[in-house]
């Protein structure tokens, strides 16, 4: 199954809370063409989350409780500028969140939810 990712591993992506790895693929294989595009290390801060986890207890409509949602670090202005133009020109994800403050994106592929977003946190 991850035989053609190429920058990722699956405990990247595992819950913090109890280690379980449930992460879609397709998410990874989009993350795996971002890391590519962009040509340098992205660290995965949140990928899978447990119901159990204190972030799925209070959010509990969280993409990351599906395995459909990642987040990463973005830790400097530029690096957020040249990762979101990468994400829009090639089209990689349609929810994207922004949180300036801890440093990284969320995005997903949560066809649940409405889509063409890009918020703050």
């Amino acid at each position: 199954m991850w035989d053609d990712i190429k920058y990722f591993k699956p405990h990247e992506f595992h819950c913090q809370h109890c280690g379980a790895e449930e992460i879609k693929l397709e998410l990874v294989e989009k993350m795996d063409k971002l890391r590519d595009l962009y040509g340098l290390p992205i660290k995965i801060t949140s990928g899978y989350r447990c119901p159990d986890h204190p972030l799925s207890v209070s959010r509990p409509t969280s993409s990351h409780i599906k395995g459909v949602a990642c987040d990463f670090a973005a830790r400097t202005s530029r690096e957020r500028y040249m990762l979101l133009s990468l994400i829009f020109e090639h089209k990689l994800f349609k929810r994207i969140g922004i949180n300036a403050l801890d440093k990284f994106i969320h995005v997903d592929i949560d066809e649940d939810k409405s889509q063409m977003l890009t918020w703050l946190y």
